[in-house]
């Protein structure tokens, strides 16, 4: 697999776990989550630059 298409299955599974812990407890801090997730991405992002 190329870079592409792993960082794209590894934003996917990330989604999921989000929604799952989400759904099943309604997390008060899934805006946290999705700032830390959005953290993780602009890492990786600079990563492959």
């Amino acid at each position: 697999m190329s870079l592409c298409e792993s960082g794209f299955i590894w934003q996917v599974y990330m989604v999921i776990v989000v929604v799952l812990l989400w759904m099943r407890s309604k997390w008060p801090f899934w805006m946290e989550t999705v700032f830390l997730v959005r953290q993780l991405n602009a890492a990786n992002y600079m990563n492959y630059l």
